[in-house]
């Protein structure tokens, strides 16, 4: 799950060390968020660069790997040949973005959905955004990406489906990336499918000279590789959002729905993205809280009174709509 804004996340895996360095921002970032500082916080899975590990590596002669806060890279000390000097190789991490990721739904025929994302780089940002990737149900054979100005691709995974779209699925990304050879700010992509709506992960990665591989863990160490292709990993090598996104096959019970957006909303009530005061954010988590508790099975799931007070509580309302009525 994910950690409250701008709170420290303490790891129980003796391995990892807490960094307050680099950017992870952990909400649906709607226009109000555009002026806030993201918060700075992964758990990383090698230690801090200091001098007296530089300096006792380069006297072992032993293979490591370490994270550079100052420069935001991660370090490899690796050994070309078995009695030479150890080689540094640098990599660079692109989570340190600061992106608005908004998004929407619309329907015109109730089948049908159109998904709109936008994507802006703050003008303070250490690091363009250069690739969006949602992770969303692979069994969406209806997705469909319609309108985008960077290269879209679809990439499966070997993980389970989270959403209960089919039984035995898997997950995949969708995912745009930038490329130099025709350059363009991302501005806004569409989706269309006829799954509904819900929340989703997204992940912005940014654009950096020397970003790390699957080709730059060749010649380690088992052990090292173990630690270091955390670095690949969504979450760790880009900044994660919420986004409201295709992910409820037809016919998903109201059940499985309504514990998303329970799920979603609270996240964004406590990393400040919805107001915590906002009535209608309140009162919609109130009547999902009423539907998943004993009382409510079975029943339907009521409509708040209050109206939406923001944008990102209007794309809300939008979903909300479409899924849990």
């Amino acid at each position: 799950m994910l950690p409250l804004r701008s709170r420290p996340v303490l790891s129980h895996a003796p391995w990892k060390t807490t960094l307050c360095f680099v950017s992870m921002m952990l909400s649906i970032v709607s226009a109000q968020q555009a002026d806030r500082i993201p918060s700075r916080l992964i758990m990383s899975p090698v230690p801090f660069l200091t001098t007296d590990a530089h300096n006792k590596v380069l006297s072992d002669k032993k293979q490591s790997a370490f994270f550079d806060s100052k420069r935001n890279q991660l370090v490899l000390f690796v050994a070309n040949l078995s009695d030479g000097p150890l080689e540094e190789r640098r990599y660079d991490i692109p989570n340190a973005t600061r992106a608005n990721l908004n998004s929407s739904v619309a329907t015109s025929d109730g089948k049908i959905f159109h998904y709109t994302f936008s994507l802006t780089d703050h003008p303070q940002t250490p690091q363009a955004a250069a690739r969006l990737a949602l992770f969303l149900p692979g069994s969406d054979n209806t997705l469909e990406c319609t309108v985008a100005r960077w290269a879209f691709t679809r990439q499966p995974t070997d993980i389970g489906d989270r959403v209960s779209a089919v039984h035995g699925g898997k997950m995949a990304y969708a995912v745009w990336e930038y490329s130099a050879k025709s350059p363009a700010a991302f501005q806004q992509a569409v989706l269309r499918s006829t799954y509904k709506p819900g929340f989703a992960d997204a992940y912005v990665s940014g654009r950096v000279a020397k970003p790390l591989t699957s080709d730059g863990l060749a010649g380690l160490s088992p052990e090292l590789v173990q630690q270091v292709q955390d670095f690949l990993t969504p979450g760790i090598g880009s900044n994660h959002h919420l986004v409201i996104a295709p992910i409820f096959r037809p016919g998903l019970s109201k059940e499985v729905i309504a514990a998303n957006f329970h799920y979603g909303i609270s996240v964004l009530m406590n990393n400040g993205s919805l107001a915590r005061d906002s009535a209608y954010s309140r009162e919609l988590l109130n009547n999902l809280s009423a539907f998943l508790g004993e009382q409510g099975l079975g029943a339907g799931i009521a409509t708040p009174v209050a109206k939406p007070a923001t944008a990102l509580e209007v794309s809300i309302q939008q979903a909300a709509a479409i899924s849990l009525h």
